[in-house]
């Protein structure tokens, strides 16, 4: 939309510059029109009886030949001028927003790994999105110690839940759970879930577009030990 309204003002200012040169012709050719009359009812001015009419008719032919081309010479400095400043300031739009775009990129980039964390059973990682709470923020600062290593024990065929070794701020609330949250229980274990279950918990996260049974198969049926760290 804004470039569509730079053109239509574009447009707009030659259209103008168009009617400056035909008001400049047509008071010419009046002017002309008007000399002829004269000369037709005074003939003796076309006759050079009157030096002095003769040198002011002259003289005002001259002045509008001279201020004819003044004009030409003005109306196209305006649409060069014109042209040039348009070129300039549409070059300094398009090379503020390329780097607007590319601040925006990296800041997203930035954005991205400052709320993600790496979740690592064996040879499998994972990646969830951290959600916004008191309860992630004093997990990341426990992590930008190092990383977290917890023994987690399945529960009931639907989680992997383990001891952090400390207590966090909890934020509970009424969650269904599905496969890839990542939850705080009550306040001290961090849970993965790869099935669904109800219940008054902390949401920490989500591993996206991962299914119950690609879970299973990295975590296994039994014991297993996981290590969560922030992206680097």
């Amino acid at each position: 939309m804004g470039v569509k309204k730079t053109a239509e003002r574009r447009l707009l200012t030659v259209q103008e510059i168009m009617r400056i040169i035909q008001q400049g012709t047509n008071r010419k050719r009046r002017h002309q029109r008007k000399q002829r009359q004269l000369l037709q009812k005074f003939p003796e001015r076309r006759q050079g009886t009157s030096g002095a009419n003769l040198w002011m008719t002259r003289c005002m032919e001259s002045w509008d030949s001279k201020r004819g081309g003044f004009m030409k010479k003005a109306v196209v400095s305006l649409i060069v001028t014109g042209m040039l400043v348009s070129l300039t300031a549409c070059g300094s739009r398009t090379a503020k927003d390329a780097e607007n775009i590319m601040g925006d990129t990296v800041t997203d980039s930035e954005n991205m790994e400052d709320n993600a964390m790496k979740i690592t059973a064996g040879d499998t990682t994972f990646m969830a999105t951290l959600a916004n709470n008191s309860s992630v923020e004093a997990l990341k600062e426990l992590l930008a110690e190092g990383p977290l290593t917890i023994d987690m024990s399945d529960y009931a065929s639907m989680e992997k839940v383990g001891p952090i070794g400390t207590d966090l701020p909890r934020n509970d609330e009424q969650i269904t759970t599905g496969a890839g949250d990542v939850i705080l229980y009550q306040g001290n274990s961090l849970v993965i879930y790869y099935d669904t279950n109800s219940w008054n918990f902390t949401r920490i996260g989500k591993i996206e577009g991962v299914t119950g049974e690609e879970l299973l198969e990295a975590l296994g049926s039994g014991d297993v030990t996981v290590t969560f760290s922030l992206e680097q």
